[in-house]
Order: structure tokens, then C-alpha cells, then sequence
């Protein structure tokens, strides 16, 4: 029995531990549970003043945990133990506004909300936390970067931004920590000593250099992809002995013949710009004694000629050929400028069009009638009884149409008395058009004309030199159609062109015989796209004519004033347009 007691004892025992254990952990459920986690109530974006954005999150605790994270464009702020109302888990697109700020994103995470504000370049932000309210304004950063001027230089430096801020350090160690910024290969001579203290905040690191090298009395040269910085009187030092180096290279380089076969350019001209001579340089027929060279020697060149001091070059202009000699170097500098040079010109196919359109009108009305009477006729045989008697007819009036194209004739006889009328009228009109294409090809930059006309000899007496009287000679007016023309071929391939356009024609004979000239010309300089037609000028003439002849107040009367006057009307136009097409040739096409 005592066993079964004990036992019973040590059941009881362990029912009421698990039972405690069950209620302490129901209590802390329940205690746990009583904590209600935070509610946000809003979320609100605004601007603020300079271009800001102000974002205002409203939430239900006041002691809610809350974390903020920046990455380069983001800010990342997370409420722990908080919820999310399904209204305001969205994204907000402001990229519309004149802020910083593009999206705002907010979602619900576990126990926690997540809210992502994405900005659109670089930004800074402050943040305000009130009771239930979490402020952030976010600007816009503003790199300082000062406008300073380098030493030779006017450019701005552009190099990312650096803070230095060290008391009596030394140089060399500055230049590392620079160096290091930048990953450069900076090698910094045994000459570089001393300390410097640097206060220097957002710095381009560039510029931080240069300061740096400046209040020191240094200078740097870079070599490749490494940067060398020595005192300067060291670096020019080490330059001068560059120099004199190279010299001795020179003088002590084998000298080398090349030939030089020119293709489209001219020997001369070539020689000209390669020796830097203006002047007139004979070909192997003259300008230079014999045993000499036939060109110029190293030390006649001006400071822009290609040769070296121990080069000299000669010139054919049969062959077009130039002969150098010189160092191997010099030779390869100038193989590979004549390459550039020395290559064909481009071609333009320029062509004009004058249009030339007349039209002319003429309408002439008139009238010319008579009146004839006599006495001492026989009405009968038609022979005169009284000669003495006879009155001879006379015109009344005479405002006809001289050639008229028609006419219109009556007449009234009687016994005695004859009265003739003869109406005029004559209408003509016409019209015409001649069209000129003068076309002609040429060199880019090299002038060309083309003309097609006439010679029209003329006598003219001039005063020959010693004597009294005058000489008659025989002389020559042009009456042509000219095309004269200058192209220029532009790199956006258009052509500028000096153009001269004449259109002439055989006009009256002056007076002592010598012929009129009709002249139709332009002259100008005009701009145009390569295969476009632009109208250079034109000229439009009118002229009208209205004339009346009449008998004074015989002519004004109604109706029957028609047969006292005479009526002329006449319309002359005439107009000109000149057009121009420049074509530049493909030089594919011309290979070919």
C-alpha cells in the first residue's frame, strides 16, 4: 500500500507541473496577443519648396519601430510590426512632378511594411519623426564643383569629388591617397618631399592634384597609363634631355631614297606644301645650276617644311615624280601624309536651265470714209457734158488700220454724189518660250565655262595712232549663251558655287550700224544640295498700250463717233526664270 501511495503521490505531482506549465504559456499567448500591432493610416506626397518632395506616413503607435536604409537612389524604410490596409498597398507613380522622386512603393511583408522610395538621380534627404508621423523631405544633390582654371588650360575640372582633410602630412602620402582614390599609376620622383595640411571637402580630385602640385612647385607628365610627378625644374630638365637625345638620333640615323610617284595631284604643288616653300621651284629643265640637287636641301627649309636638316628632295615634273632623301622616319611621315593627300577630287556635273516666255496681244478698230460729187454728167452714157464743172472726191476722214486683217467696205451713189466707207479691224496675238540647258562638268574648286553663241561683225572707224583720218575695221559683238562656273564641294556634301549665266540675243541696229545686244544675265554665288534644283532669279516684265485717234467732238459722239476715231490696245510680258542643279559625281561610278 505504501507503494501505490507514493506512486499516486508522484502522478499527482507531474499533473500539476504540466498544468502550471500550460497555464503560464496560455498566459503569455493571451498577454502576447493583447498587443495589437501599429496601423498606418496614410501615406501622403507633396512638394516642398525648391523643387523638394515631402512624404508623410501616418501610423497608429506611437512607439512603432521603425528602420531607414539609403542605397544610392532608394530609400528604404520598414515599420516592424505594423499593417498595411489593403487601400494603400500599391505604387505610387510621381515621376510627373518636379521632384527627386519617382515611385513610391509600399507593401506588406510578414508582420512588417515595406516602403521603397525610388528617386531619380542623386538626393539627400532629412527625416522628422512626431508622434504617429514619419516625415522625409528629399532634394535634389548639388555636385559643387567650382570653375576653376588650370594652369594652361580654361576647361573645368570633371573628376569625381574628394574630401582631404590632413595636418602636416606628407606629400608623398597625399599623392597615394589620391592615387589609391583614382586607381592611377602615379610614380612620384625621390625629389618630392615635404608636408602639406589639406581642409578639402567635395573636391574634384583632379583639381585637388593640381593644387597640390602647385603650392609644392611640381609638375606631372604622363607616360601611357602612368602619371609622373617631379619637381618641374626636374621634369624639364629630363625633356631638354629628351630632345637632345632625339637630335643625336637623327644625326646618326642612315639616310634613305624614296620615290614618289604623284597620282592626281601636281608634283609642284605637292613639293610646295611637304618643303614649305612659297616659291617658284624649277622643273629638271632650269632654275637651278647643274650639280645640284633639283629641289631644296635640309637646311633651306622654312620651320614648316617635313624634311629633317640632313634631308633634301628633288623634283620631276615629266614624270610628276619627287625624290626624298632622308631618314627613315621622316620618309614613312611623309608616305603616310601623301597617302591623305594625294587621292582624286571629287567631280560636280553642274546644270542651268533659262527659261525665257513671251506673249504679246494687238487689237487696232478704225474707220477711213470719203465723200465725191460732180456735176455735168450724163446719167446715161456716163460721160462728163461739162468738164469745167467736175468736183473731185476728197476723204472725210482717214483713221483706218494700216495692214488691217479685215476690212469692211459700202458705199452710196446717186446722181451726183458718192458717199464710200471702209471699217478696219485687225486682232493678232502670240505667244513663246525657249528653254536653254547649258551643262558642264568640272573639278571640285577648278573654275569652268561653256558657251554656244554667235559673232556679229560690224564696221566701226577708230582713229589710228599718227594719223588724221579714221580706219575702218571690221569688229565682233558675242550674242552667246555662257555658263561659267566655280564649285566647291562642302563636307555635308552640298556646293557652294560662283556662277556667271548669260543668255544674249541680236537686238536692233544702232544708228551708225553697230548691233544691239540683248543681255539676259546673273551673277552670283549660291549654295545647294547635292542634286537639288534652286532657283537663282527672275525677271517679269509687263507692258500694256491703249491709244486713241479721233475728231474732236466728232469722236465723242455716241454711236456714230466710232467712225471719227481710232482705237489701239496692245499687252507685251515677258518673263525669265533661271535654275541651276548641281550634281556631285560618285567616285564609285568613276572607278568603275
Amino acid at each position: 500500500m505504501r507503494g501505490k501511495g507514493s506512486s499516486m503521490a508522484k502522478v499527482t505531482r507531474c499533473v500539476f507541473r504540466c498544468a502550471l506549465t500550460l497555464g503560464v504559456s496560455l498566459f503569455i499567448a493571451l498577454d502576447l496577443s493583447s498587443q495589437e500591432q501599429a496601423l498606418i493610416s496614410d501615406i501622403d506626397f507633396g512638394t516642398s519648396d525648391e523643387d523638394g518632395a515631402r512624404l508623410t506616413v501616418r501610423y497608429s503607435d506611437a512607439a512603432a519601430d521603425i528602420d531607414v536604409s539609403v542605397t544610392e537612389k532608394k530609400i528604404i524604410v520598414r515599420f516592424k510590426k505594423t499593417n498595411l490596409p489593403q487601400k494603400l498597398d500599391r505604387r505610387l507613380d510621381v515621376s510627373d512632378f518636379p521632384t527627386p522622386v519617382a515611385t513610391i512603393d509600399s507593401e506588406q511583408i510578414k508582420s512588417d511594411v515595406i516602403l521603397i522610395v525610388a528617386t531619380k538621380g542623386p538626393f539627400t534627404y532629412r527625416k522628422a519623426d512626431n508622434p504617429g508621423e514619419l516625415i522625409l523631405e528629399i532634394s535634389e544633390k548639388i555636385n559643387r564643383q567650382p570653375q576653376f582654371k588650370k594652369s594652361s588650360k580654361t576647361d573645368s575640372y570633371t573628376g569625381d569629388l574628394i574630401d582631404l582633410k590632413f595636418q602636416n602630412i606628407k606629400v608623398r602620402d597625399v599623392l597615394e591617397v589620391i592615387a589609391d582614390f583614382k586607381s592611377l599609376n602615379l610614380v612620384a620622383s625621390d625629389s618630392v618631399q615635404g608636408e602639406i595640411t589639406l581642409n578639402l571637402s567635395d573636391v574634384p580630385w583632379d583639381q585637388a592634384l593640381d593644387i597640390i602640385m602647385q603650392s609644392k612647385g611640381l609638375g606631372k607628365r604622363r607616360t601611357g597609363n602612368v602619371l609622373l610627378v617631379a619637381p618641374i625644374d626636374e621634369i624639364a630638365e629630363r625633356e631638354q634631355k629628351e630632345v637632345d637625345r632625339a637630335k643625336e638620333l637623327l644625326s646618326l640615323s642612315p639616310l634613305v631614297t624614296y620615290v614618289a610617284r604623284i597620282k592626281y595631284a601636281k608634283a609642284q604643288e605637292v613639293f610646295k606644301l611637304f618643303s614649305g616653300r612659297n616659291d617658284g621651284v624649277g622643273s629638271n629643265g632650269g632654275g637651278f645650276k647643274r650639280g645640284e640637287p633639283n629641289g631644296v636641301r635640309g637646311n633651306d627649309h622654312s620651320d614648316s617644311s617635313l624634311f629633317s636638316e640632313r634631308g633634301s628632295a628633288t623634283m620631276d615634273d615629266r614624270t610628276n615624280t619627287i625624290i626624298i632623301t632622308d631618314i627613315q622616319r621622316k620618309i614613312d611621315a611623309f608616305r603616310i601624309l601623301l597617302a591623305t593627300i594625294d587621292i582624286p577630287v571629287q567631280q560636280v556635273l553642274i546644270e542651268a536651265r533659262i527659261v525665257k516666255a513671251t506673249s504679246d496681244f494687238r487689237k487696232e478698230l478704225g474707220a477711213s470714209w470719203g465723200v465725191m460729187g460732180r456735176k455735168g454728167v450724163d446719167m446715161i452714157t456716163g460721160l462728163i457734158t461739162d468738164p469745167s464743172k467736175q468736183i473731185s472726191g476728197a476723204l472725210a476722214a482717214d483713221l483706218g488700220v494700216g495692214g488691217p486683217a479685215s476690212s469692211f467696205s459700202l458705199g452710196y451713189l446717186s446722181d451726183s454724189f458718192l458717199i464710200d466707207l471702209e471699217l478696219n479691224a485687225l486682232q493678232a496675238g502670240g505667244y513663246g518660250e525657249i528653254v536653254s540647258r547649258p551643262k558642264v562638268l568640272t573639278a571640285d574648286k577648278e573654275k569652268a565655262s561653256i558657251k554656244s553663241g554667235v559673232e556679229i561683225p560690224y564696221q566701226a572707224v577708230t582713229q589710228a595712232e599718227g594719223t588724221k583720218g579714221g580706219v575702218v575695221e571690221t569688229q565682233f559683238k558675242e550674242a552667246v549663251l555662257l555658263l561659267e562656273v566655280t564649285p566647291q564641294i562642302t563636307p555635308d556634301n552640298r556646293v557652294i558655287m560662283d556662277l556667271l549665266i548669260k543668255q544674249d540675243s541680236v537686238g536692233s541696229l544702232s544708228v551708225n550700224g553697230e548691233p544691239a545686244i540683248d543681255i539676259t544675265e546673273v551673277s552670283t554665288q549660291a549654295l545647294v544640295g547635292n542634286g537639288q534644283t534652286l532657283v537663282l532669279g527672275g525677271i517679269f516684265q509687263s507692258e500694256e498700250l491703249s491709244s486713241v485717234d479721233k475728231v474732236p467732238f466728232l469722236g465723242d459722239l455716241p454711236g456714230v463717233g466710232r467712225l471719227f476715231r481710232k482705237e489701239l490696245r496692245t499687252t507685251d510680258k515677258r518673263e525669265i526664270l533661271i535654275f541651276i542643279t548641281p550634281k556631285v559625281i560618285d567616285d564609285s561610278l568613276v572607278d568603275k
